[in-house]
């Protein structure tokens, strides 16, 4: 969108999809500076897998008490031994 005082992009300066694919907007180029624009796109369009899930639940809890085992163990001993 061009506001208020903005020239159009000069039309010979624009780089455009080729023909066979997906049209795709023309995209600015600036070839004095060296900027160079390609276009990617994803050979099929199957979702990119996520990380694989985390700890259950489970394992956290089972994890939480042994550590409180070994605290309350630790404590135990130092107070037996005063």
């Amino acid at each position: 969108m061009l506001h208020h005082g903005d020239q159009a992009p000069d039309p010979s300066n624009l780089i455009h999809a080729p023909r066979d694919q997906d049209p795709t907007p023309a995209i600015p180029a600036d070839p004095a500076r060296g900027l160079v624009v390609k276009i990617i796109k994803p050979d099929n369009t199957d979702p990119i897998p996520l990380h694989a899930p985390g700890q259950s639940l489970v394992v956290i809890i089972v994890r939480f008490a042994i550590f409180l085992g070994l605290a309350i163990t630790v404590l135990l001993l130092a107070w037996t031994k005063s």
